[in-house]
């Protein structure tokens, strides 16, 4: 029982992280969008997009070199990032379909349920992120192999 206790705490420790870098995306591609929309008076759903896609790259750098650190970043991890996403959503369009007629039609109901939606979309993001997007690949020489 002794021996988990290091591995738990670096898992805390990697999960913080992965928190942390969600938040910094969110707040970056939200300040585009406001940036963009109010200060620019680019198109609402084009300074979405574009926030969007900000956040998205700034989620897979921060990912890639902060929290899930000695995995490669090649094209197939990022396209692996991005299906990892997709399914975190789809997850979370499913609780949140789920919750919402289960908990009730209350203002504290639906704050309910998107906090089960999103807390589902996130730990299932950082499961496939840690198990499979930022997966480290040893070579038979020991040394990582490179995304093909």
């Amino acid at each position: 029982m002794r021996s988990l206790l290091p591995e738990g705490r670096a898992l805390t420790v990697v999960f913080i992280r992965f928190a942390v870098v969600g938040m910094a995306n969110t707040f970056v591609g939200f300040a585009i969008i406001l940036l963009l929309q109010l200060g620019l008076a680019v198109d609402a759903r084009a300074a979405n997009a574009m926030g969007y896609g900000a956040g998205f790259v700034l989620g897979f750098i921060l990912n890639r070199n902060f929290v899930f650190t000695g995995a490669d970043a090649g094209l197939q991890t990022l396209l692996r990032y991005a299906f990892a996403a997709l399914a975190a959503f789809l997850i979370n369009q499913v609780v949140l379909a789920g919750a919402l007629p289960a908990l009730g039609a209350s203002r504290g109901a639906a704050l309910l349920a998107q906090g089960a939606a999103v807390g589902s979309g996130t730990v299932v993001f950082f499961a496939l992120c840690r198990s499979w997007v930022f997966r480290r690949l040893p070579s038979a020489a020991g040394s990582r192999v490179r995304d093909r």
